[in-house]
């Protein structure tokens, strides 16, 4: 397995980045809740806080949400060099009064790329299993192999930590 972890600042040109961030953080823009980050077995954070936000953005072979064309200036982006999508979702996480860590987890069961884009800057970050860290700042992209354990965390300085999360081959 790639134990690679690749991590590019200004990701996106600003425009097209601004784009994306003010659509997906905008009043307009359909979220759903869900009462759990992270499975149960893998969970090390208190009940009250395995909560957040979610708009699937494409799934299941088919574009989820109105947003998808936007996406397509990521998904052919050099560093991406996406042949097929599996899945797309935007992440909210809300603020807590302590960082809380969610706990490590693979997206899919099976060998692909997961990409993390970071649409606003905070304190939270993505941690892998080995103890790597990636903060999260605004326009920042990390690609790494799907197989790497990895979590994220709340933040404590900002209202919300948002982040698009890819999966693909």
């Amino acid at each position: 397995m790639n134990t690679d972890i690749e991590v590019y600042d200004n990701f996106l040109e600003n425009p097209i980045f601004q784009t994306i961030s003010e659509r997906i953080m905008g009043s307009y823009f359909q979220w759903s809740y869900t009462d759990w980050i992270i499975d149960e077995d893998k969970r090390i954070c208190d009940e009250l806080d395995n909560h957040q936000m979610y708009s699937l953005i494409y799934n299941d072979n088919e574009p989820r949400n109105n947003i998808f064309d936007l996406m397509k200036s990521i998904l052919i982006h050099e560093k991406v060099n996406c042949k097929s999508i599996i899945k797309i979702k935007a992440n909210l996480s809300f603020r807590t009064q302590e960082r809380i860590i969610h706990g490590h987890h693979v997206d899919l069961p099976y060998e692909c790329k997961t990409a993390i884009l970071y649409l606003n800057t905070n304190d939270g970050s993505t941690i892998f299993k080995d103890g790597r860290e990636v903060g999260s700042i605004a326009n920042r992209m990390v690609i790494f192999n799907s197989q790497l354990e990895h979590t994220g965390t709340t933040c404590t300085d900002k209202k919300t930590r948002v982040v698009l999360n890819f999966n693909y081959f």
